[in-house]
């Protein structure tokens, strides 16, 4: 696969239909170009900027 610049918005818009997929890991991967890694690697460095956010502002 080639290398794709995706946006924020875009990167973000990919996890939010990952974790509401009606298809496997797989289809959905292959459907948006992108790796089970890259996806998976997005989703937890979207967790962690958020629990860092989380514990900035209540902590």
């Amino acid at each position: 696969m080639g290398k794709n610049a995706f946006t924020a918005q875009e990167k973000y818009e990919l996890i939010v239909g990952f974790e509401d997929r009606q298809t496997s890991i797989l289809d959905f991967c292959v459907q948006h170009n992108i790796s089970k890694y890259t996806i998976k690697n997005w989703t937890y460095l979207l967790i962690a900027s958020l629990l860092s956010s989380f514990q900035e502002t209540f902590c």
